[in-house]
């Protein structure tokens, strides 16, 4: 445990209180529509300063842009680009390690090159913390926290390392952490993600693994604080001849996290109804022989489970918390008490967070939501096996009764859905339900012209 503090004390800069285990590896993610004096300015203009001992230094950051679906944007996607390429729009996102921001600069403080155009102030608990956004010159850092190997199909941060099999990055092959107490062990079995459906009748059902869904990449943007893979996939149902569901798929690599972002459109959802009887979505981790690790969910129990090749006791009830919220009130909709961890006790924590973006829903897919938000509650569970072959497995599963649900739509339905992984040496004295307090509540940003 010595060595673990020790780890973290080596990654968490010196200015302030010591950095909790999310804020060590939070992102922060500001949109360009909150800095509304830089809308329409050339994204090559700027970068991001924060004072560190030898005064205004240049730090990790960068630019992303998004489509008009709200999708990164890459060219061959086939989806325009939200506003105009290279330049600051509101859906942009500037992209920074909270950690990397310092204290307040004085007067006398400036930059090498360039000037200060906008300090940004982040407030987190009793003490701010400011980065400053700087125009003109040519500084940048030369750290990155992330790095993505397209010809190997590999991703390696500051702490892990996550190697895919077949040019297929739903075939997870490799796992290892840096700091678990054997870092050259395959942590991993693989990534166990399929549909099953029960279409027709009862008695015909048809299911789709990560083997079948062999998403075509279509963009790949390698920065220094995050590397996005945005894939594209069509899936048809039982050899029905049209498609039933698109896809669009990303993968976001940071220094702690994997998240993966999927943006589905259903164009037949009617006739899709009437075809299916229900199905069961499984997205979880099959871990490498974890034996003595702790198990625990947002819903409890309070007492955590232990991986020894069986489910049995509080193991049997590990739960989640659902969709809470007023969907006529899009920005009141959260999930709350969703996470999912495992915590080897030997320098390696795995935790999972399923993600929802209300945001992205159109009037008539809230009403949708608003008539069975119920129904989806009670659907999202927990996908937990521990035996001679699991050790263990452990993710989310989604069981849903097709007839059910009472869906008054026509044309095509969207939503978006993500499932956010974090790798990590060690938890909090206030552990995963901590982590997920502060994940859900980021630091509050104010913006303050120079």
């Amino acid at each position: 445990m010595g060595v673990l503090w020790l780890i973290l004390a080596s990654i968490v800069p010196a200015y302030g209180e010591e950095l909790s285990a999310e804020r060590t590896r939070h992102l922060m993610i500001i949109k360009g529509a909150q800095l509304p004096t830089l809308l329409g300015a050339q994204l090559d203009d700027y970068h991001l300063e924060s004072v560190q001992q030898a005064g205004l230094e240049p730090i990790a950051f960068q630019f992303d842009e998004f489509d008009q679906q709200g999708n990164p944007y890459f060219a061959n996607s086939g989806t325009p680009i939200d506003g105009k390429q290279g330049v600051l729009d509101g859906s942009d996102e500037l992209v920074f390690m909270y950690r990397d921001a310092g204290p307040k600069r004085n007067a006398q403080i400036n930059p090498r090159q360039g000037n200060v155009a906008l300090e940004l102030q982040l407030w987190d608990g009793q003490e701010a913390r400011y980065v400053y956004l700087v125009k003109g010159g040519s500084a940048q850092s030369d750290k990155h926290y992330v790095r993505y190997d397209s010809a190997k199909t590999r991703v390696e941060t500051d702490d892990y390392v996550l190697q895919f099999a077949d040019n297929n990055l739903l075939h997870w092959q490799a796992h290892y952490y840096k700091h678990y107490q054997d870092p050259s062990k395959n942590l991993i079995k693989g990534l166990d993600l399929n549909i099953h459906f029960t279409v027709f009748t009862p008695w015909t059902q048809a299911t789709l693994t990560q083997e079948q869904l062999k998403p075509q990449i279509i963009g790949i943007k390698g920065g220094p604080v995050r590397a996005i893979v945005e894939m594209d996939t069509m899936v048809k149902l039982a050899g029905v001849s049209f498609p039933f569901a698109k896809l669009r798929m990303s993968y976001v690599f940071s220094q702690g996290e994997v998240a993966s972002i999927s943006w589905g459109q259903i164009p037949y959802v009617g006739l899709l109804m009437k075809a299916v009887y229900g199905f069961d979505f499984i997205d979880a981790i099959n871990f490498n022989d974890l034996r003595g690790s702790k198990v625990m969910s947002g819903k409890g129990p309070r007492e955590a489970g232990v991986v020894d090749g069986e489910v049995a006791g509080v193991e049997k009830q590990l739960a989640i918390g659902g969709i809470v919220g007023d969907v006529k009130h899009p920005e009141t909709l959260h999930l709350e008490d969703n996470y999912l961890c495992l915590d080897t006790g030997r320098g390696y924590v795995h935790l999972a967070m399923q993600e929802f973006y209300p945001e992205a829903l159109s009037g008539k897919e809230r009403k949708a939501l608003e008539d069975n938000l119920t129904l989806f509650t009670s659907a999202l569970g927990v996908q937990y096996l521990d035996d001679l072959t699991h050790g263990p497995e452990l993710g989310y599963r989604m069981g849903l009764n097709a007839k059910d649900i009472h869906l008054d739509l026509s044309g095509s339905m969207e939503m978006r859905f993500g499932v956010r992984r974090f790798f990590l040496p060690m938890l909090d004295a206030g552990g995963p339900a901590q982590f997920e307090r502060e994940f859900r509540h980021p630091p509050v940003l104010r913006v303050i012209a120079i």
